[in-house]
């Protein structure tokens, strides 16, 4: 009787250690160190095929970052200001590391390009190339990625071997694609009126600003590129949190249908951005200006100044009408009306002169760096914005970037008129 239970003993634990074997072979030493998988010359293990074929997978999401190098930083759309150039899209996230228990290297990493529009060229696998396609609009770009880890070992002799991860990205960048000025025909687009620009050379002002204007014709060439603002792209970010509709006239006091085209230089961005972060550092708490005006259309801009008369503030080679000015205030309190930044309690000519004072700073800085950033700029008591309402009414500055000074080499400034008193009068 004993022999026949110790026989039996010795099966079950024969049956028990056979088990153990094919299950768990990393508890056995002799074997363990012959499956061991070989090491890669950074001495980490070389990804091998899952020990386990049949081994379950568990899928997770990660973030992937897409950014344009070139472009103006945004969030939201990328402004394209060069429809001719290649344009190079990054990665600027990783893939996800391995969690404890797994190789710590990936088992297969696989990613692919995306365009909706225009032409993808991969560069490798953290950079592609993208041309614009000749159509206006918004062009999105996509990239998907797969990230396969396999288990290194099982956690314990009680628990099941772990799963396999696979990790999927997906990362996205828009690209906004202006309109050829070759697409408007006789000063329209799209039922939307442009105007026909003031040709300098039949000018018969014989003027400083005529000469001037004549001296630096490239400054005045009609725009060739036209951004469609309509109900999907007018609250789209394009830079530093502006918004695309910010430059466009504004709805509330001139509704007008959809969609608005307008001219945009990418260099009066960049400029109040400069403006803003300078005054920043001074003190002055905010995050961007409030766009009085931004551009205007020459079909706008002569037909207003033909109405309002001598009321007008509106120049026939206006810098608003090419995309290269902003009319711009600092209001916090969000009603319409510049900031007491001087603190004197009331709000006047003197607090757009405290902006004019960093405009100026700034505006020196480029001359002597040879920037297109340089610029003219002007202080008003008031805008000539009528159907805004006399209680909307506020001092604010022009700032604009024609890239070239006066005939004695200073940046150009001058003093708005006030013809508010005129049109009170006139009503």
């Amino acid at each position: 009787m004993r022999l026949v239970l110790v026989s039996l003993l010795i099966v079950i634990l024969l049956a028990v250690a056979g088990y153990l074997f094919v299950r768990f072979p990393e508890m056995f030493l002799w074997v363990q160190r012959r499956t061991l998988p070989p090491l890669t010359t950074q001495g980490e293990p070389a990804p091998q095929p899952s020990p386990c074929a049949t081994s379950k997978t568990e899928h997770r999401t990660f973030e992937i970052r897409l950014s344009c190098p070139d472009a103006l930083p945004t969030e939201d759309v990328v402004l394209v200001f060069d429809p001719d150039r290649t344009w190079s899209i990054r990665i600027d996230s990783a893939v996800p590391s391995a969690p404890d228990g797994y190789f710590p290297t990936p088992q297969s990493v696989k990613g692919i390009w995306k365009e909706q529009s225009g032409k993808l060229d991969p560069v490798n696998d953290r950079s592609a190339d993208w041309i614009p396609p000749n159509q206006e609009g918004l062009c999105t770009v996509e990239f998907e990625q797969t990230v396969l880890y396999t288990p290194l070992k099982s956690e314990s002799l009680l628990n099941r071997r772990l799963p396999n991860l696979l990790f999927r990205g997906k990362g996205t960048i828009r690209f906004l694609v202006p309109l050829h000025v070759a697409e408007i025909v006789d000063g329209k687009v799209n039922g939307f009126n442009v105007g026909k620009y003031p040709n300098l050379y039949k000018s018969r002002s014989t003027t400083i600003s005529a000469e001037r204007i004549r001296a630096h014709a490239k400054t005045y060439l009609p725009p060739t590129l036209w951004y469609r603002v309509d109900e999907t792209t007018k609250d789209l970010v394009i830079a530093w949190n502006y918004r695309l509709g910010e430059f466009d006239l504004d709805q509330r006091y001139r509704p007008s249908p959809y969609p608005h085209y307008i001219a945009l230089d990418p260099n009066i961005l960049r400029k109040l951005n400069d403006l803003k972060t300078r005054m920043n550092a001074d003190g002055f708490s905010f995050d961007k200006f409030d766009i009085l005006y931004g551009f205007r259309s020459p079909g706008y801009n002569r037909s207003e100044h033909v109405k309002d008369g001598e009321t007008s503030l509106k120049s026939a080679f206006s810098l608003h009408i090419y995309g290269k000015a902003a009319d711009i205030l600092i209001d916090l309190n969000r009603d319409l009306v510049m900031d007491d930044l001087n603190g004197d309690g009331k709000a006047d000519i003197q607090d757009a002169r405290v902006i004019l004072r960093y405009v100026d700073e700034l505006d020196h800085r480029y001359l002597l760096d040879g920037s297109p950033l340089v610029g003219g700029a002007g202080v008003y008591p008031h805008h000539d914005f009528w159907e805004r309402g006399d209680v909307a009414q506020s001092p604010y500055i022009h700032v604009d970037v024609r890239g070239f000074a006066n005939e004695q080499g200073n940046p150009i400034r001058w003093i708005g008129k006030n013809t508010l008193a005129r049109h009170q009068q006139s009503e």
